[in-house]
């Protein structure tokens, strides 16, 4: 008995240092975090868009970022109970008793982190995933656990359950529609993926619109281009729509008639066919424009893949991964309320395309060909000589100005940062007579041999140049003349 009594006292002694030691860490982690203001805490629940914009090095906008995130907010009323109920279900079972936490749950989550046994699971609840959406990080660690649990409690003292659902709801990205647009929110979901309102979807329906958010660009049976995806990546929502439905039953809000006949249901047929998205507004048709949210998507993918403990040469391996990191970067460049500052000087860019426009007609011919439109309508199409131009901090590497082309409307072609082509003859003044000139090395009236020369590379192969044409004079002729003429 004497023996009972010591362990039992050693495990409450324990335990009683576990705990004062668990709650001084958690303490350590949250004592310096802001409290979030009723504004903020509003935010959470009611779903506030913010937009993106991009300006110029200083501070300039150059415009705001197209949000192709399509939402339209709905009531909890308005959304059909197998939606509710299968969320529920499925993300958080006891979301009706508990106070925003369960404690077994995270408890259990932490033995996982630390043991390595055990699933997956992080433990959050729907308050705490709605809390980490809204006003915290996607980091993994300890201290941004800590401040969700916090938060988390705070925002069920001051929302109702339904008010939090509702919120959850609304928030939660669906991947794309069948336009190819960026979507958020059960109501849009619904309305882009199978045609029909949240308060009208069937149960299979409402077990494939709960299943995406977990992974919505996997799990979403529509491409960028709002193309169905092939057979094989449609297999993931539907496994994780059975997950879905399987939950349900096991938490009988569902009939095991209901579970077979949805399970057994082919949910591709309510797919809808590919549609079409608006157009970009004319204001943001610039090259600059272009080459900003091109640049932005690259850095924020990179960001990202590392944050996952990837590479980049990871993810160009595989052509879903990519999609996915791509279409994630991209939603957070467009809707993460983000000021994209760019090197560019507006002076700068402003002289220089303005210069290239004034001059433009001086470049050289332009060529005039038919073709035909997406009806087979004949249309007349303009190629100009176009230019790629690029000025550069040679310090920093930064872009101060560039020239994509002669005419954004023309073609979309950066020439500047897309097309990749020789410099050609641009170099010559650049790289030898300037230098010659510098140190004196020639003059405008040094002469030069125009003769045959033939020399073989580091690779073996054989360079023998010629002029234009595939001339060579077999004379000497001045600098001035060479240069002017463009001779090899």
């Amino acid at each position: 008995a004497k023996i009972f009594l010591v362990l039992l006292l050693i495990l409450f002694l324990g335990g009683s240092l576990g705990l004062g030691l668990g709650s001084g860490y958690f303490i350590g982690l949250v004592e310096d975090m802001p409290i979030p203001t009723e504004e903020e805490l509003a935010n959470a629940v009611e779903n506030a868009g913010e937009i993106s914009t991009m300006t110029y090095s200083d501070d300039t906008e150059i415009s705001s970022i197209r949000a192709d995130l399509v939402r339209e907010n709905t009531e909890l009323k308005n959304v059909s109970p197998y939606i509710v109920n299968g969320l529920v279900a499925t993300e958080d079972e006891n979301f009706f008793e508990h106070d925003g936490v369960v404690p077994s749950a995270i408890i259990r989550a932490g033995a996982s982190t630390f043991l390595g046994v055990g699933g997956t699971s992080g433990g959050s609840t729907i308050t705490q995933q709605l809390i980490k959406q809204k006003l915290l990080t996607n980091e993994v660690s300890f201290e941004r656990k800590a401040k969700e649990i916090l938060l988390a409690m705070r925002l069920e003292n001051h929302y109702s359950k339904e008010q939090i659902l509702q919120g959850y709801l609304n928030e939660s990205p669906y991947g794309r529609n069948h336009k190819g647009e960026n979507i958020a929110g059960i109501e849009t979901a619904a309305q882009g993926i199978f045609g029909v309102s949240a308060s009208e979807v069937t149960l299979a329906q409402a077990a494939f619109l709960v299943g995406i958010p977990q992974n919505p660009y996997t799990y979403t049976p529509f491409l960028q281009s709002g193309e169905l995806k092939d057979a094989e990546y449609l297999e993931d929502g539907i496994t994780r729509s059975h997950e879905v439905l399987q939950r349900m039953r096991l938490t009988n809000y569902i009939t095991e008639e209901e579970y077979q006949d949805a399970i057994n249901y082919d949910i591709t047929q309510d797919f809808l066919s590919t549609g079409t998205s608006e157009e970009v507004p004319d204001e943001r048709n610039s090259y600059i424009y272009q080459a900003v949210e091109l640049e932005t998507i690259d850095i924020l993918m990179a960001q990202k893949v590392a944050a996952d403990g990837l590479t980049m040469a990871d993810v160009n391996a595989n052509d879903q991964l990519y999609n996915q990191y791509y279409a994630e970067a991209e939603s957070q460049m467009r809707n993460g309320g983000l000021t994209i500052k760019a090197t560019v000087d507006p002076d700068i860019y402003e002289t220089m395309n303005s210069t290239v426009q004034e001059f433009s007609a001086s470049f050289g011919t332009t060529y005039y060909s038919e073709s035909t439109d997406e009806n087979g309508d004949p249309i007349e199409v303009v190629e100009p000589v176009q230019n790629g131009t690029v000025l550069l901090d040679n310090d920093t590497g930064q872009v101060l100005g560039f020239v994509g082309g002669i005419d954004f409307d023309t073609t979309q072609v950066d020439h500047a940062f897309s097309s990749r082509r020789s410099p050609g003859s641009s170099f010559k003044p650049i790289l030898t007579y300037g230098p010659a000139l510098q140190e004196q090395i020639a003059g405008a009236n040094t002469m030069l041999a125009d003769t045959y020369t033939r020399i073989v590379q580091p690779d073996g192969s054989i360079y023998e140049p010629t002029n234009f044409g595939t001339t060579i004079s077999n004379d000497f002729v001045t600098a001035r003349y060479a240069l002017s003429t463009s001779m090899n």
